[in-house]
This record gives structure tokens, C-alpha cells and sequence, in this order.
């Protein structure tokens, strides 16, 4: 042994063998000039081993972590994973060298490293540290054959080199074979923390493979990127097709005082298309989540992602976000693996995959393919009815041809089937309010044509078949709608005392016992009860469709109860008259419902006023939508006037439709005329539609 300035030396100087000839260092690979998918034969010990795990196919896969002369003093370490089946897999023990024969080089990391991906003509000779001779004898003895490739062998030069590395090499970031068994072991109990976007929830982290489905938005010290793996969830936000109005916009970035933008004084915005839609092409629906990256992560993003690339993000934070209604993603900073910091960014190219691509890529790339399908029907759908296309009427089954009235019933049956139907992106092209929830989304969606039609019993007298009309049933629905007027005429009245009553716990008793116990009160010279604050308005409903459908659309007026208005508003009842905090949150909460109604009829009003119209006392709303078209009570708002007035608020107003609950029953009204007292003497019934388990939601 030669001692040079105090360092010993196992070999003689003028003796160190080269690297094989078509051989390259580690760091060669690390860092370039090797570049991906080249074909390479390297040399390195193994320091770390991850035990074989199952893949989605017949493979096995398994990772060696190797080093050489060149990445010994700096830690830079060279993945080689392996895809074989679990019988062929290489046995490796620590420090074991390894000769690789048409190892593939991958760009999978964007950390700058690339790393060794074995192919079917891939060789791995493994020599056992323990039977590695000194230098210059041969390491054949200390050889385990691939058992994938069991005929081939290794060079004389190339075995006598393994020997030289071996002795010559710094082994301290080798660890014990006990140590090193340990993590082999350990690197199978590794929890799973992939997950869909459809799974995701509050406060979890998780593993993401997705693909970018908007340009990222650089805000210096970080990076917002919208991504989509197509799933939806119905936290996220709602990307609605043809959407984009600047309400939508404001909404999301908390503008919670105007989230329609009709105060904002801009109403050349109103309508347009927001930056939160500006190149936003898909998916839509509830399919994409916002990700904010920081840095070291957002370089990453900044450099290497644009839209429709896909990524891998690794232990993203997930979070509701600053406007409380939908969920995030945040992938910070990561001190974790000893004080380094991680890139939890991977860009993943499918072209380049082939057979060792992630089955969890695979899988994306077939739900976008199943999504791309669905929508190009979809739009041609919608372009044959832009051209006008209509389908022909068919006729009646025997052959006859159809009269008015079952062409209007076979009409009617049609709608309802289409909105039965209807699908969560056809549901999409309405771009429902996503501040109003629905109690019942999951139930199919009625017309309101439908809601409104008269139900049709067929009976026998004496003999005869009569077909009587009810003047009710008790049903509920599902509808998707927009407020178009509602009553009382002022916030302020949406709320009415009401004295406690003694019989409120009987079966029978009923509101209407009220007004006579206090007209007895006021005979008796009052009674000294509590009085409470109730709800009690109601809303005139239109049925909604997309802005491009022409036509009258449906309507009718729904009473809000007071336990549904204060589901619907989140507000207990008081005198808003007094109570202003209270009033100024019921308005900004209607706002959220209805947009700038009140404005406009505010407006309306004034200009009434101004031309000297009446201003007598404002009769109520009907509570059959059928009073407006038969005009025949005297208790409800004038046809005429009523239709007029209706159609030009429809007009004037900017509000986003919503999904609610209605339900259908009836009531027993007074009825002077003997004939349509179908309820009894002096008694008829009324047929009545309410609004439930429908809420406005607010921070």
C-alpha cells in the first residue's frame, strides 16, 4: 500500500482502470449530455432498494438508488426503476454493484434529475459486495445472473472494473444490511396518498395527477393554475358553459357586498365574459380546482406548464378558499427530506410513457376521452337547434291526426321527459346561481309547464265515464328558475306579528284562527298575549332557459312559510322596521337571489308615481298561477295589468337562474257561489305553491 500526504491508497498509482468503453458516469446522466429516451450502460452501487409492488398490469415494479465515483462526494443519487415480472426481478443487498446494459434514460422529474427506466432488452448483472475480489482479479465470482437475460455476460474489463470500484469508492452513504433491510421493508407501507378530484375534501393532503386546464396566472411570488382530471365534485367551482358574466367573477373573489355587479356602476361589463373565463375551453361543470403554488414549485410551473400539459402535484393542501363556497388546492414550501427542499411538481408526458406509463395517467386520459365524446354530441345537439332545426311532430298511434288539444298534451309530455332528463352539463348551459342550494339535487328537474298543468281523474257516474279535473294534488318537485317579482312590495313588510295562541298545539287549529281571535281580543278589550315575528312573502317564479330560447316562459307565484324563509334566508324574523342590521342582511341575501329585481321595480314605481298612476292599496299575488289566466278572481292582481307588468320586470332584470324545491297542496277558501264550493258549504279549495328547502348561501 502507497501512502500519498497522509491518505492510503489500495492500488498502485498508475493503475486505476477507466470506465468501460460505452460506459458513462452517473452524473452524466443527472445532468445532461444524456437526454431522454437514449439508451445507456452504467455502473453504480446500490445504496437504497425499494421492494417490488404491483402495477396495473402483469409487471412488478421496483427502484434501486445507485451511485459512482462521479456522484460520490455531492449525494447525487441515480433511480433506476424496474417493471418486470415479480419472479424476474433483480436480489440486491447494500453496496451490491451493478452493471446495467440498455438502461433508458426518462425526463419524469422537473427538478432538473432524470433518472433509469428498464425495457424489455434492459440487463442488470448484480455482483454481491461481500464476494467482490481486490482489484485486478475478476468479479465473476460474486456474479448473479439476470434471470431475465440469464445467458448473457459481462466483459473481462468490465468485471475487473467492478472490482477496482468496489475497493476504491467512499461506501459511508452505504447503510448496513440490517438499516437497509429496514427501509426496503418500510418502502411497501407507504399510505397511498393519490387521490381524484371527486374524493378530495377539507383539510386533506394528497397526491394529484391531473392536467392543466387553464393558463397559469403568475402573481409574482406565486402561481394559480386551474386542473382537471375529470371528476367532478361538487365543491368545486362551476364552470358554466356559455357562462362568464362578470357576477360570477366578483363572486369568486369575495365581493360579497355586489356579487352581481348591478351597483357597480359598469354596466357595460354586465354580461361580458370575465377573466376567470378568458381561455377556459373545459371541462366544464364542477370538473376543475383552483391549485395555488409557491415557490420553489411555482418556477416549476412558470417554466414547464401551460395549459393542457399534466402534471403530477405531490402533497397538495386541500382547503375551502377565501370565498367559503369552494374548494382549493395550496402546494407549499416542503423542509421534510432532511432540510432540502422538494420539487412537488412533475410534468408528465404521455407520448413519451408507452408501457411503464402511470396506469393513474391512463386513466385520466380515458375519462377525457369519455368527456370529449359526450360533449361533441352535446354541441351538435346545440347546433342543429341554433339552425332552427326542429323535430317533426309525430302523430297519433292510430294514425289520426292530432287536434289542438293533444297536440298542447303531447307538448307538455314532451317537455317533461326533456327536463327529466336533463343531464348536471345540461344544467350547465343555464348557468345556475351557485350561491343558492338545493335541498334535493339529486331529483330530476319538472317544468314548471309541467307543475302548472291540471291533473285529470277519470271517474264513472251512474254508469258514464266523466274525466273530473282535481283542483290539486300534493306533489313536490325540483325546478330550475329565476325571480321575476315578489310580495309584499317592500322588504320591510316581509315580516308580520302574530299574537301567541293558547291553541297552537291542536291538530285542528289553524293561522286563519287567528284574525278572528283578535278581533275578539279587540271586543274583549285585548288580551295581553306575546306577539311574534313571522316570514310570510312570496316570489313569482319563471322558468329558466337558455338566453338563447325564444318564447314565453312559465311562471307562478310560490309562498315562502316562515320556517322555509328562514332555511332560505338563514335570518330569524323580526320588525325590520326596527331591526335595520337585520334588514340590510335580508337584502344583500335576496340580492344573492334575485339580482337587481328590487331596483327595477323600485324604479318602476317612481316612474308610476311620477305619471300620476294609482297608488291605492296593492292587492296580493295569486295563489293559483291559473287566477292570472282565467282572470277570475277578484282578489288577485288584474290580468292584464299583471301580464304587462310581469313581462317588462322580466325584461329589465339581470339575475342568474337557481335550483330550488316546490311543492303543490291545497287550501280551503271562502266560496259565496254554491256551485264551485267544492270544499264543503261556503268552502272551496285553492290550489297553492310553496317554496322549500331551498337556501341562499352566505359567509
Amino acid at each position: 500500500m502507497i501512502v500519498m500526504a497522509g491518505i492510503p491508497i489500495s492500488r498502485p498509482l498508475g493503475q486505476s482502470p477507466s470506465l468501460p468503453p460505452g460506459f458513462i458516469p452517473a452524473r452524466d446522466i443527472l445532468e445532461g449530455p444524456a437526454k431522454p429516451r437514449q439508451f445507456v450502460k452504467v455502473i453504480g452501487l446500490v445504496k437504497d432498494y425499494r421492494l417490488p409492488v404491483p402495477t396495473s398490469g402483469s409487471d412488478y415494479k421496483c427502484s434501486l438508488t445507485l451511485y459512482d465515483l462521479s456522484t460520490e462526494n455531492d449525494g447525487g443519487d441515480l433511480v433506476l426503476n424496474v417493471f418486470r415480472p415479480r419472479e424476474m426481478m433483480p436480489e440486491v443487498g447494500p453496496g451490491d454493484v451493478i452493471v446495467l446494459l440498455s438502461a433508458k434514460v426518462q425526463q419524469f422529474r422537473t427538478d432538473s434529475q432524470q433518472s433509469l427506466i428498464t425495457h424489455k432488452q434492459t440487463t442488470i448483472h448484480v455482483y454481491e459486495a461481500a464476494k467482490i475480489p481486490q482489484y485486478p482479479k475478476s468479479a465473476r465470482t460474486a456474479l448473479k445472473p439476470d434471470k431475465l437475460h440469464s445467458g448473457s455476460e459481462s466483459s473481462p474489463a468490465v468485471e475487473q472494473y467492478v472490482s477496482w470500484l468496489y475497493h476504491r469508492i467512499n461506501k459511508d452513504s452505504v447503510p448496513e444490511a440490517a438499516e437497509f433491510q429496514a427501509r426496503a421493508n418500510q418502502s411497501t407501507n407507504i399510505k397511498e396518498k393519490f387521490s381524484l378530484l371527486q374524493d378530495v375534501r377539507q383539510d386533506m393532503f394528497c397526491d394529484l395527477i391531473v392536467q392543466v386546464a387553464k393558463e397559469p396566472y403568475d402573481m409574482g411570488d406565486k402561481v394559480t393554475v386551474w386542473v382537471t382530471d375529470y371528476t367532478e365534485n361538487a365543491a368545486f367551482f362551476h364552470f358554466a358553459l356559455g357562462g362568464g358574466d362578470l357576477s360570477e367573477l366578483q363572486l369568486h373573489r369575495g365581493q360579497q357586498q355586489d356579487p352581481y355587479g348591478y351597483t357597480s356602476g359598469r354596466a357595460d361589463e354586465i354580461g361580458t365574459r370575465s377573466s376567470l373565463y378568458d381561455g377556459f375551453t373545459g371541462p366544464f361543470g364542477k370538473r376543475c380546482m383552483q391549485v395555488t403554488c409557491y415557490e420553489p414549485h411555482a418556477a416549476v410551473i412558470r417554466s414547464q406548464a401551460c395549459k393542457g400539459t399534466f402534471v403530477r402535484l405531490r402533497n397538495v393542501q386541500v382547503k375551502y378558499g377565501s370565498n367559503g363556497n369552494n374548494l382549493e388546492g395550496f402546494l407549499r414550501e416542503d423542509h421534510r427530506d432532511s432540510g432540502r427542499t422538494k420539487i412537488l411538481v412533475d410534468v408528465l408526458n404521455p407520448k413519451e410513457g408507452g408501457e411503464n406509463m402511470s396506469p393513474k395517467l391512463k386513466d385520466l386520459l380515458r375519462r377525457k376521452r369519455d368527456y370529449e365524446k359526450e360533449r361533441k354530441s352535446q354541441l351538435k345537439e346545440l347546433h342543429a337547434e341554433a339552425r332552427g332545426k326542429k323535430r317533426q311532430a309525430t302523430g297519433h298511434p292510430d294514425g289520426k291526426p292530432l287536434n289542438s288539444k293533444q297536440r298542447r298534451a303531447q307538448a307538455r309530455e314532451n317537455a317533461r321527459k326533456k327536463m327529466e332528463e336533463q343531464t348536471p352539463d345540461d344544467e350547465a348551459l343555464l348557468g345556475l346561481n351557485e350561491h343558492v342550494k338545493c335541498e334535493h339535487a339529486d331529483q330530476p328537474v319538472t317544468a314548471l309547464s309541467v307543475i302548472l298543468e291540471r291533473h285529470i281523474y277519470p271517474a264513472t257516474v251512474h254508469g258514464a265515464s266523466i274525466d273530473c279535473q282535481l283542483p290539486f294534488t300534493c306533489a313536490r318537485y325540483r325546478a330550475n328558475v329565476r325571480v321575476v317579482d315578489f310580495f309584499p312590495q317592500r322588504l320591510e313588510d316581509f315580516a308580520f306579528p302574530r299574537k301567541v295562541s293558547d291553541y297552537e298545539a291542536l291538530s285542528d287549529y289553524s293561522s286563519s284562527s287567528s284574525s278572528s281571535e283578535d278581533d275578539d281580543a279587540s271586543i274583549l278589550g285585548g288580551d295581553g298575549r306575546e306577539r311574534v315575528w313571522e316570514w310570510r312573502f312570496a316570489l313569482c317564479l319563471e322558468q329558466a332557459m337558455p338566453s338563447s330560447a325564444k318564447g314565453p316562459r312559465e311562471n307562478l307565484w310560490a309562498v315562502v312559510s316562515n320556517t322555509d324563509a328562514q332555511l332560505l334566508t338563514g335570518l330569524d324574523a323580526c320588525d325590520l322596521r326596527y331591526h335595520r342590521d337585520t334588514l340590510a342582511s335580508l337584502r344583500e341575501r335576496m340580492f344573492t337571489l334575485w339580482g337587481n329585481l328590487e331596483e327595477v321595480k323600485g324604479t318602476r314605481s317612481r316612474k308610476k308615481r311620477r305619471r300620476g298612476g294609482a297608488t291605492g292599496p296593492i292587492d296580493r299575488p295569486p295563489l293559483d298561477s291559473s287566477d292570472v289566466e282565467a282572470g277570475a278572481r277578484t282578489t288577485s292582481v288584474r290580468p292584464s295589468d299583471d301580464a304587462a307588468s310581469q313581462s317588462g320586470i322580466s325584461q329589465a332584470i339581470s339575475n342568474r337562474p337557481f335550483s330550488c324545491c316546490i311543492q303543490q297542496y291545497g287550501i280551503k277558501v271562502d266560496e259565496p257561489n254554491p256551485t264551485n264550493a267544492n270544499a264543503g258549504e261556503g268552502k272551496r279549495w285553492e290550489r297553492v305553491f310553496s317554496l322549500f328547502g331551498t337556501k341562499v348561501a352566505y359567509t
